[in-house]
């Protein structure tokens, strides 16, 4: 079981932010934009050693469908927007960061104690964030953004198993909820939930996969993909082979590539079971 505690002020003060700032949009083309992703990463195992350049190429084309997909599940952007953005989805960051509502939200309401609270970016940072996502050179972009794909991946080698495993974050909150709430009172409620129709836990896992979704979205998606983004047009075009600086190898998106693949896989198949609850309760029946 996860040790960790749930501020659940925080918690539900966190929930109608969102749920003011959110519009959610259309399934079936969330899920197909996830199906893609998920291509891309299949491409890039299969490829990795083998042709290292073109890995990497489509590690980042999948992180990179998988935001847009979150983006248009979200309701932050519509699929024209996404399309729009073209392969800089990461200017949606800069609006963000000029919320105030949701930066008050991630940076100061965080609801889990006993996991690291995300530190806010100083205006110097932002201002290095934009600086980079509006750079036109991308052997200079993807060498810059190496340092922010080498912060992520050190996240996600220290970082909480929640952050891995959606089922260890359902079970967290889970846990949390019956440790606060009377036996009594926790039996009646989930006799309630069952009268609507949907159980107690389905609603729990529910909102868990949810927040496991946001979580990874802006703490391991968004980021990655600031770093990654100039692999979108390198190694198609020889002028670009030569002008390189180092190696493919060198890259921080190579050497820890199972760390960033398996995360990012991870989280594609949890998005789309949470896009389809119907069919992933067919296939336990």
């Amino acid at each position: 079981m996860v040790q960790t505690r749930v501020d659940f002020h925080n918690l539900f003060d966190c929930t109608e932010v969102y749920l003011h700032k959110l519009n959610f949009s259309d399934i079936d083309r969330v899920i197909e934009w996830i199906d893609i992703a998920l291509l891309d990463l299949s491409a890039a195992r299969k490829l990795y050693k083998s042709e290292n350049g073109l890995a990497l190429y489509h590690l980042q084309q999948g992180i990179e469908k998988l935001l847009k997909a979150t983006l248009m599940f979200t309701g932050f952007k519509t699929e024209s927007n996404v399309i729009t953005l073209n392969h800089k989805p990461q200017t949606f960051l800069i609006e963000l960061l000029n919320d105030p509502d949701i930066t008050q939200t991630v940076y100061e309401k965080f609801p889990y104690k006993g996991v690291k609270r995300p530190v806010k970016p100083s205006a110097e940072q932002i201002t290095a964030i934009q600086a980079l996502v509006n750079l036109q050179d991308k052997i200079l972009a993807v060498d810059k953004g190496d340092e922010m794909v080498r912060g992520v991946t050190t996240f996600l080698g220290r970082a909480h198993p929640l952050f891995f495993d959606p089922q260890a974050f359902g079970e967290l909150n889970e846990d949390a909820l019956e440790r606060i709430i009377p036996e009594g009172e926790l039996k009646k409620f989930k006799a309630e939930f069952k009268q609507d129709g949907m159980t107690y836990e389905d609603t729990v896992y529910n909102f868990s996969n949810y927040c496991f979704i946001v979580l990874n979205m802006s703490l391991i998606l968004l980021p990655l993909h600031i770093g990654m983004w100039g692999f979108e047009s390198i190694p198609r075009y020889p002028d670009e082979y030569r002008r390189m600086t180092r190696k493919f190898s060198d890259y921080e998106s190579y050497k820890s590539f199972y760390t960033i693949i398996n995360q990012v896989e991870t989280f594609g198949e949890c998005f789309k079971k949470y896009m389809m609850p119907n069919e992933t309760t067919e296939a336990k029946s």
